[in-house]
């Protein structure tokens, strides 16, 4: 606890000790000096107002588009899956097919690698 009371005591005394340094040693009046910041600060309010214009309306900007695009997104993948389970329908009858054409090459090439592998006389 002594070491946090001694840097309080220190950040205390520098922060009184450096106000007074700046305002004994200023050119200007304390009048002068508060006109300067309040038109800075006016000066620096109108882009950080014109930020909060711009975010505000890309935020409505988002929520439009969100609110629009989402009945098509629901749509688009409704017709997706139409499609999917369509061709899954079209498909099915074939795939017995091609899994007998597969065996069928299956046995062909093992008849005509053993052909192959036989001695001829």
């Amino acid at each position: 606890m002594g070491k946090a009371k001694s840097y309080i005591c220190g950040f205390a005394a520098g922060s009184v000790i450096a106000g007074m340094t700046v305002l004994l040693s200023t050119p200007k009046s304390g009048r002068e000096i508060r006109g300067e910041m309040k038109e800075k600060v006016q000066q620096a309010k109108e882009p950080m107002n014109d930020v909060k214009n711009q975010i505000v309306r890309l935020k409505d900007q988002v929520n439009s588009l969100s609110k629009e695009s989402l009945p098509v997104i629901k749509s688009t993948l409704g017709d997706i899956e139409d499609l999917v389970n369509t061709w899954n329908q079209a498909v099915k009858p074939h795939i017995h097919n091609i899994k007998e054409n597969l065996s069928q090459l299956e046995q062909a090439k093992k008849q005509f690698e053993r052909s192959q592998n036989e001695p001829t006389s």
